[in-house]
């Protein structure tokens, strides 16, 4: 790659961040299961901006595994960059707006903690230069905690009645905590920060303006950076890929029938209730796994599930097995029984279970 770039007169990069993988709610990205998200997908759904957030407050410099867990991503949204954030720069730029005709005037001379914020906007200024994404998240998260809970303190709405000049000035030193924030935010999701930037009044903010010296200025139009999230509706996210499957696959299904046997035939097969024990992947195989399992007594079988099933999910499964098979070496491991599945044409397969009261051993008729 580096040398493709050269090839054809491009910078080269200066540092490369690679990142683990990306699972969903826990489990690896598949299409078969429900849990494979294409960005086309997501973007009918939600705006890139939430999922931009979600990874920046999970990635630090190490290789680490991302997951993609809804139930934490709708709540992290929610309290941090809605709550926190997003509640912040409206409740600053609406009262200014409302109260003050969206006009600024100097910055107040009591006790503002504009030397803290200066210090926590150079530590995430660092942490960015760092890769250690998820630390500047929360430095920022920081700075707005201090921010809410001055305006908090302050009480605008109880001030301005007493001495408007005082309220005007405090919360011109808010908004340009807004314009900072404005600038932090740009790297993680820089469509907020041009909302931001519009709603200010300011164009094309970077880290050279970093500061507190924005006065006498006018703000534009005021609106909330982002609206919360419901999980319910961030769940079908992957809903269309769950249920696309039966309606194309039950053709399959009735157009295939198979060989009529007699129940002689059956009853000489010798099903059994079994649970997993222990499991781990056959050497340079990815599909077969070795089982250790208890049908009545122990055995070992060897199966093609490799691909969607991890050997940690298997154990205490209680599986049916055919058990008077002849033992067959697969990769020179020898198997001594069969456990069934069910599998459809480009679909997955999926074992079957039976409930963990079932007897081990139990025969199936």
């Amino acid at each position: 790659w580096p040398a493709m770039l050269m090839g054809i007169d491009f910078r080269t990069p200066d540092i490369l961040s690679v990142h683990g993988m990306l699972t969903i709610n826990g489990e690896k990205m598949s299409k078969s299961r429900g849990t494979f998200i294409t960005a086309r997908q997501y973007l009918k759904h939600l705006e890139p901006f939430y999922l931009r957030y979600y990874f920046a407050s999970n990635l630090s410099r190490k290789p680490d595994d991302v997951d993609l867990s809804f139930k934490d991503f709708v709540n992290k949204v929610n309290a941090e960059l809605v709550d926190n954030i997003s509640n912040f720069t409206y409740r600053t730029l609406s009262f200014v707006s409302k109260r003050f005709g969206g006009k600024l005037s100097t910055l107040p001379e009591g006790d503002v903690p504009t030397e803290e914020i200066m210090r926590l906007i150079r530590e995430t200024d660092e942490y960015f230069s760092e890769r250690e994404f998820r630390k500047a998240v929360q430095t920022i998260n920081q700075i707005c905690f201090i921010g809410n809970k001055y305006v908090t303190d302050m009480k605008p709405w109880d001030l301005i009645k007493k001495d408007e000049r005082l309220c005007q000035q405090n919360l011109t030193w808010c908004v340009n905590l807004c314009k900072n924030l404005a600038i932090l935010l740009k790297p993680v999701v820089p469509s907020l920060s041009k909302s931001l930037e519009d709603q200010l009044n300011l164009k094309d903010l970077n880290f050279s303006n970093v500061g507190f010296d924005l006065v006498n200025h006018q703000i534009g139009e005021v609106r909330m950076l982002a609206t919360r999230l419901d999980l319910e509706k961030v769940n079908k996210i992957v809903e269309p890929i769950e249920e696309s499957t039966p309606t194309r696959t039950h053709q399959q299904v009735t157009s295939q029938t198979s060989e009529v046997i007699d129940y002689d035939y059956f009853a000489r097969l010798d099903l059994r209730v079994a649970e997993v024990l222990e499991a781990d992947r056959i050497k340079n195989s990815k599909k077969l796994i070795r089982l250790i399992i208890d049908c009545g007594e122990k055995r070992q079988i060897v199966a093609g599930i490799g691909e969607y099933y991890t050997p940690e999910e298997l154990i205490g499964k209680k599986i049916l097995v055919i058990c008077n098979l002849k033992p067959v070496k697969l990769m020179g491991v020898e198997s001594n029984g069969m456990l069934l599945a069910g599998s459809l044409p480009n679909s997955r397969i999926f074992l079957a279970t039976f409930d963990k009261e079932a007897v081990n051993g139990s025969k199936v008729k």
